[in-house]
């Protein structure tokens, strides 16, 4: 009923204006009554809504925001790779300053530091500058101190020590010298046990050869294989060594294995996943010189030991030859070399025993010989100190890029390291810029810096470069929907007063 009152009311209106005006406007009385018709016909205008564009606007504006705050995460852990995870802190020192030497740890947690080179003595130019170490000593990472570890029966340093499954370490090898002109090679082929129980060291049988500088890796099996190394004497010019040797703890005696390819010394080897021992690098001669011994360029190749058949076989060689590299095992089975003590210290491979076949890694920060690669229980891979060397960086094989891992106080090449339980990395001795031995030691905490910690001079350049952009953005899209609003409600007042 009252829409037929309104329409009733409009159209008695719409005749009084049509009758006013009809002396004006000279409509005939037909087209007056379409007119009317029309007005009664037609719907009401609907009022659109003002609110649409505000939510399209707020609905932009909350992705928006979201996009910022993800830009914001990334830029923070950018900042926190570009400025280094972890923590260096000193240790209480050794009591004997010693490089070239081994770093073992221990069934029981603590860590075996055997060996080495000393303080250089020189009382002459024409005397040996210096002597090897028999002393060990033993770090226990709970108190944060050293203790006695007893002494070789023979000082040695570039030896190799390996941890026995029944906790033993067996030393094998090694310099009783410093190499001159007249003493080129004083290599061993002597071999002891140490006892953790009983903080003692025993004989065990020697090597059916003498070697140092070259590497022992055990094997699935229990047993450990000694291959290649530099000879007892040197011959100009001098073939290293190409014979292979396997020692076994259960009878504490060493057969001849099958000899390598080609002799080499100076290289790194890795035990694989699947039981194979992987060599790579390394040099095949040592020339003698009137002021010492100077070593050859370095090799490309690379071998593969197989136990179950007692056989070496040629792997795909490496893109740089390579002396005294690192050579680690990653998370995935694949095995990432690093440095050169030649020409090539600036370069990273990663070899895939699926394929035997070399890919190209990201590069370090730095230039790496003589340094030590530790694998972190997270996966990532520890590459510190070296010749001249204080930095360290971090290896992530998942995103094949280096990480600052912080800075060594003190320059340390031919250094040891060792993994302890609680994560952490115990970094011994090593070689100063003098050529002098160290008695410190430092600690590596990869959680002693949280890894989303950003410097206070990254902080204005994250927010002028990632967050401002998004939050002006925002601002403008809500700008955008106000105008859209304040238009449409202009257009239907305008509407309204026409219909009115």
């Amino acid at each position: 009923m009252r829409d037929r009152g309104v329409s009733a009311a409009i159209e008695d209106r719409i005749r009084e204006h049509i009758s006013r005006e009809r002396a004006a406007i000279a409509a005939p009385p037909l087209l007056a009554l379409r007119l009317l018709r029309a007005v009664e016909a037609s719907p009401r205008a609907r009022r659109q809504s003002h609110y649409g564009p505000i939510r399209v606007a707020a609905a932009m504006a909350i992705v928006v925001v979201l996009a910022a705050g993800v830009g914001l995460v990334r830029a923070i852990q950018e900042s926190a790779d570009a400025n280094g995870e972890g923590h260096w802190s000193s240790s209480s020192s050794m009591a004997i300053a010693r490089a070239y030497h081994t770093a073992t740890p221990l069934t029981n947690g603590k860590v075996l530091v055997v060996g080495g080179r000393g303080s250089l003595s020189l009382t002459a130019p024409w005397q040996p500058g210096g002597s090897a170490l028999a002393s060990a000593e033993l770090y226990d990472p709970g108190t944060r101190t050293w203790s006695n570890a007893g002494q070789l029966s023979t000082p040695r340093f570039g030896h190799t020590a390996t941890l026995l499954p029944n906790g033993n370490v067996l030393v094998v090898g090694g310099d009783r010298t410093i190499p001159t002109a007249d003493s080129p090679f004083g290599a061993l082929a002597s071999a002891e046990l140490y006892d953790p129980k009983s903080n003692r060291w025993s004989v065990a049988a020697s090597m059916h050869e003498a070697r140092v500088n070259h590497t022992a890796t055990l094997l699935p099996d229990g047993r450990v294989l000694v291959a290649g190394g530099h000879p007892a004497l040197a011959v100009n010019p001098a073939n290293n060594l190409m014979s292979a040797e396997l020692y076994d703890p259960t009878t504490s005696t060493w057969t001849e294995a099958a000899p390598m390819p080609s002799p080499r010394a100076d290289q790194a080897a890795v035990l694989l996943r699947d039981g194979r021992v992987l060599v790579v690098g390394g040099v095949d001669q040592f020339f003698h010189w009137p002021l010492g011994s100077a070593p050859s360029v370095g090799l490309s190749t690379a071998v593969l030991y197989d136990p179950a058949s007692n056989a070496w076989t040629l792997t795909a060689p490496m893109h740089y030859p390579r002396i005294s590299p690192t050579a680690t095992l990653l998370p995935d089975g694949r095995v990432l070399v690093v440095g050169d003590s030649g020409t090539n210290p600036q370069t990273t491979e990663i070899y895939d025993p699926g394929s035997d076949s070399w890919q190209t890694a990201s590069r370090p920060g730095t230039p790496r010989a003589e340094h030590v690669a530790v694998p972190l229980p997270g996966g990532r891979v520890l590459v510190a100190g070296g010749l001249g060397e204080t930095r360290a960086e971090l290896f992530d094989w998942r995103r094949n890029i280096w990480i600052t891992a912080g800075n060594l106080a003190s320059i340390r090449g031919g250094a040891a390291a060792a993994l302890m339980r609680n994560g952490q990395v115990l970094m011994t001795g090593g070689f100063g810029s003098l050529a002098t031995p160290w008695a410190t030691v430092e600690r590596y905490d990869p959680a002693g810096r949280p890894s989303v910690a950003v410097e206070s001079r990254t902080v204005a350049p994250m927010i002028l470069g990632t967050v401002a952009p998004f939050f002006g953005l925002t601002g403008l899209l809500l700008l955008l929907g106000l105008w859209w609003v304040r238009r449409r409600a202009a257009s239907s007042s305008l509407v309204d007063r026409w219909i009115d």
